[in-house]
């Protein structure tokens, strides 16, 4: 478990959180509100190798919508998912 090629599933989430938010900069400033649209982005973004579904689409069919609600992270249209740098 502490490799990384042990753990294929998690590293593309974790490139796609460093595009987001590259290290070595600082998270002070960020709201709720802005963590929050990032995942929702992140987790929006079409896999190939999940079967050209995103990672929410997985978690709502194995786990509900209320799952994803309580994790504040929403469906963003597919075409509108965007992974600008957040600071």
């Amino acid at each position: 478990p502490m490799r990384s090629d042990d753990k294929a599933e998690a590293e593309r989430n974790h490139e796609l959180v460093r595009y987001v938010f590259p290290k070595g900069k600082s998270l002070d400033g960020l709201t709720q509100a802005d963590l929050d649209s990032a995942f929702s982005n992140i987790n929006s973004y079409v896999r190939r190798s999940k079967g050209d579904k995103t990672p929410f689409e997985l978690a709502e069919a194995k786990f509900g919508r209320g799952f994803c609600e309580a994790l504040r992270i929403r469906k963003v249209d597919k075409k509108k998912v965007r992974l600008l740098a957040a600071i």
